[in-house]
């Protein structure tokens, strides 16, 4: 195969929620090869400042690169695309793609003229985050509610952990409480029809959150926006993308899975318990990749 028919993509997050973006990346792009690098030893981020996202982010993307050259950058983490994104491009002079809330299809969607947006609480008090709202969804309500609580509990979950459905309603039950009314929409009050999962940890939880709504909800993601727009800036870069023209399908084990921590906060055998899940993502290598002393 020509070596520009196998790109290499690198895939950032604070833990495993970016596994949900590379897993549309892995069905977009199947002949791609992936580096998946986590900064667990500094998760979760929905709590940092952005000088620290910033800061832990440009040092994991910077030895995963010194360790594995990529052809592009997938931040997988809405924490870190609201707070790093130019710091990484100014810093490596590579394609970086950023996660965006999907507000701008659910603002368009909705029925109701109500919108959620479930996110870390980083990414919903980002000045980012009230621009995006500003030019897709002004002529909605959006509700934004932040959780840190639904991070822990999608790690958790893929380390084998059951998840309390009440924990999750807790979380989510602003939305429910809200009574909107909107000649636009209808005389009688409007409530929530389309949530926003602003965090890309909550794609793990779909099943526990649909059974904690309060009525049916459409929910949203960015994962198949940022594999076809990550399709797309390969494309540019002159990089095959059309797995139908390529002769194979990268192995497993052909990609590699980084921790910044083996032992972090969220016990020492964590990353050992999470194995059985990286090989259901076709993550069969699994290393340290260490950070520099003064992170």
């Amino acid at each position: 195969m020509n070596p520009r028919d196998t790109p290499t993509i690198g895939v950032f997050d604070s833990g495993v929620g970016g596994l949900t973006i590379l897993s549309e990346l892995q069905s977009r792009l199947p002949h791609a090869r992936f580096v998946y690098a986590a900064d667990n030893a500094h998760f979760p981020y929905g709590t940092r400042s952005p000088a620290e996202v910033t800061k832990w982010t440009l040092a994991t993307v910077g030895q995963m690169l010194a360790t594995v050259p990529v052809d592009v950058i997938v931040v997988a983490c809405n924490t870190a695309s609201t707070a790093a994104l130019p710091a990484l491009r100014q810093k490596f002079g590579i394609p970086v793609v950023g996660v965006v809330p999907a507000v701008k299809p659910a603002a368009a969607g909705t029925k109701s003229g109500v919108v959620g947006l479930l996110a870390t609480s980083a990414t919903v008090t980002r000045p980012y985050t009230d621009e995006l709202i500003d030019q897709h969804a002004r002529h909605v309500t959006v509700l934004k509610v932040g959780s840190k609580l639904l991070v822990d509990l999608a790690e958790a979950k893929l380390r084998g952990e059951s998840v309390v459905i009440e924990q999750v309603r807790q979380e989510i039950a602003p939305f429910f409480a809200y009574k909107h009314r909107s000649s636009e929409f209808g005389a009688e009050p409007n409530s929530v029809d389309t949530i926003v999962l602003g965090c890309t940890h909550f794609p793990l939880l779909l099943d526990e959150l649909k059974q904690a709504a309060q009525w049916p909800v459409t929910w949203l993601d960015s994962g198949s926006a940022v594999a076809q727009r990550t399709a797309a800036v390969l494309g540019e870069r002159g990089i095959q993308t059309d797995s139908g023209n390529v002769s194979r399908v990268v192995r497993g084990a052909e990609n590699i899975c980084f921790f910044t921590s083996v032992s972090d906060a969220m016990g020492a055998s964590s990353v050992t318990n999470l194995l059985p899940v990286l090989a259901q993502y076709d993550l069969l290598q699994v290393s340290h990749l260490p950070l520099p002393m003064d992170v």
